[in-house]
């Protein structure tokens, strides 16, 4: 959702059509880019690239697959439990955690099974700081830092692992993507 230019801060002078002017109003001016927003996008992309679990060809199903007792995706509270009705009906919710299972995402062109480790996405949309609780040891046992919009680190071999059911804190209109990993 990152508009091109955002990270240079090209405004088109108020102009919501610059497509139909060939001037400085909507040329880059790659001299003034951020270099450290460029590399950190160009890092996110690259994780969305590397990982099927972010490129599904079919809709996320929420449910089993194949009888495997998969999921491919779960909702939970800032308190690590699934979502239900009563949460999502909230007029406040601004805050959760999402799980994308990737021990059965899909079948390729030629019938081979496409598999990825397993996500979860913390999100704070909201204006104040919290703490989220990881979902318990049924989703995964230990969960390594993938992506921090907080600090700009992207898949870090040394990023910090987190125990299912750990405590994390969020700041405020941030969002963190942790990847399961094995027990070491």
């Amino acid at each position: 959702m990152i508009l091109g230019g955002d990270e240079i801060g090209r405004t088109q002078g108020g102009n919501n059509n610059a497509y139909c002017q060939d001037n400085a109003v909507s040329w880059y001016d790659w001299a003034d880019a951020d270099s450290e927003l460029c590399r950190y996008v160009s890092d996110v992309i690259a994780v969305r690239r590397d990982h099927p679990a972010f490129r599904r060809r079919q809709f996320i199903q929420g449910r089993s697959l194949h009888g495997e007792g998969a999921v491919d995706l779960a909702w939970f509270t800032p308190h690590g439990d699934e979502m239900g009705d009563e949460e999502w009906n909230q007029n406040d919710l601004k805050t959760l955690t999402i799980y994308l299972g990737g021990s059965s995402i899909e079948q390729s062109a030629r019938g081979e099974s496409v598999t990825d480790t397993n996500f979860l996405w913390l999100i704070n949309g909201g204006h104040d700081p919290v703490t989220l609780t990881l979902p318990d040891e049924h989703w995964g046992t230990r969960w390594r830092v993938s992506i921090d919009s907080t600090t700009g680190e992207v898949s870090k071999p040394d990023a910090e692992v987190f125990e299912a059911s750990a405590k994390i804190e969020l700041i405020d209109h941030a969002t963190v993507l942790l990847e399961h990993v094995d027990d070491e």
